[in-house]
């Protein structure tokens, strides 16, 4: 029985949907019980084959799926698919009405930078046209509000254009640096579009910070360059969504300065970035320029497992001599970080397109998994992201159970990082 009820066959595009989304319905179907389903179809059409109706409604489901199938475990891989995808097609059509837009037709000009009205700011940095500003003003809110019905944004600080990404970058760093210093990096989405997680009246926030230029493609241009950018505003949004759902879960979690005795919390602090970056991933795949992201993401991971491996050999030998044992978890810490973060985006973009989220092997990525024989890895990692993000709440507990994807990634480089004996810190065993 799926959380939607009915299904309804859309004429149009040839399958089950939820009910409420098929707009040329032919026929309706809806469960009365475990054997017996309640079917109906318009005069003068043919009935549809309602032989998979289980792998219809599941798809067709948001949260819940219940079936007497002993196929539960397949039926509930594919749970919210289906309504996810055509949600996100639904708002990707409504964006795309505002891109025809031009400045000549807006006759409103409103404030260069928004503040309460909003509640969030919208600034702009290096623009020297106002009617740049004024066309941006209108169009980006608009971006924000036909996305929120998805995604909460409470958390949400403000978004920043600017034609000096890396000076922004640094002064929002610098603003917030009296507060509560949990994390040492932004979540950068791709190069010149990041994230940061900033603290405001005690309350955990982001900040988006664009490039200029992701701005200036809603200005004539190719489509495609437009989807890129709204692709990545899409994305930021999801990260406050994201702080928003912990926060809600587990206020403080994410504020919580972390100390070199907390051995889970040391190491989850790669963990999360790799749990955030599946979720925005995921939530932006349907939001166009699929392939572009598809391919990046992909080159992206397959260097960067490259480099992880390069870099893990040569500290490796640095710590053969120094014995320095904080300057080698630093190291691995840091490069486990890169490709959690790596896999993750990726895995989520895939598993957002409902394609499976190992990458086939005539992928740059999915060849460099296969030669650092991590492809088992590689499916244990998606199984328990994806599970994490099923879930309506978490344990502190749950969350850093997925520290062990941290030691599976150093095991190979015989390098074992484990918690002391008195619960006092992180130890770390390298051999050869």
């Amino acid at each position: 029985m799926p959380d939607c009820i009915a299904l309804g066959f859309d004429e149009e595009q040839g399958l089950f949907l939820p009910y409420i989304m098929a707009s040329t319905a032919s026929t309706v179907v809806m469960p009365l019980t475990s054997q017996k389903l309640l079917v109906g179809t318009r005069p003068g059409r043919a009935t549809p084959d309602i032989s998979r109706f289980n792998y219809d409604a599941s798809e067709c489901s948001d949260e819940i799926f219940i079936a007497t199938s002993s196929n539960y475990a397949n039926l509930s891989e594919q749970i919210g698919k289906r309504w996810e995808g055509n949600i996100a097609s639904i708002v990707n059509d409504a964006l795309r009405d505002i891109w025809d837009l031009s400045p000549s037709q807006n006759k409103t000009t409103p404030p260069t930078v928004f503040g309460p009205a909003l509640g969030y700011e919208l600034t702009f940095i290096g623009f020297s046209k106002k009617e740049e500003i004024d066309y941006l003003s209108i169009i980006i809110p608009d971006i924000v509000k036909k996305t929120s019905p998805r995604l909460n944004l409470t958390h949400l600080d403000g978004i920043t254009f600017t034609s000096d990404f890396d000076k922004s970058i640094s002064e929002l760093s610098n603003y917030f640096s009296n507060n509560a210093h949990y994390e040492e990096d932004p979540d950068f989405i791709v190069p010149r579009a990041a994230a940061l997680l900033v603290t405001k009246n005690g309350n955990i926030m982001v900040r988006i910070v664009l490039d200029k230029i992701f701005a200036m493609s809603f200005f004539g241009g190719e489509v495609q360059i437009k989807e890129i950018a709204l692709h990545l505003i899409v994305a930021g949004l999801s990260i406050a969504n994201v702080v928003n759902k912990i926060e809600t879960t587990l206020p403080g979690f994410l504020s919580q300065s972390v100390n070199k005795k907390d051995y889970d919390g040391e190491l989850h602090l790669a963990m999360r970035k790799a749990l955030r970056a599946y979720r925005y991933a995921y939530d932006s795949a349907n939001f166009g320029a699929n392939d572009i992201f598809e391919d990046f993401f992909s080159n992206n991971l397959a260097k960067s497992l490259e480099l992880f491996r390069s870099n893990i050999l040569k500290s490796k030998e640095i710590h053969r001599v120094d014995r320095d044992h904080i300057k080698l978890f630093r190291a691995s810490h840091r490069a486990v970080t890169e490709i959690l973060i790596d896999s993750a985006r990726l895995i989520g973009h895939l598993d957002g397109l409902g394609k499976a989220p190992l990458p086939t092997p005539e992928t740059p990525a999915g060849a460099a998994i296969a030669a650092q024989q991590l492809t088992g890895w590689v499916n244990a990692f998606a199984y328990d992201l994806q599970h994490f993000w099923k879930k309506e709440s978490w344990t502190r507990k749950e969350i850093y159970a997925l520290n062990i994807h941290v030691e599976r990634l150093l095991w190979p480089y015989k390098i074992f990082i484990y918690p002391a004996d008195n619960g006092q810190g992180t130890m770390i065993l390298s051999w050869s």
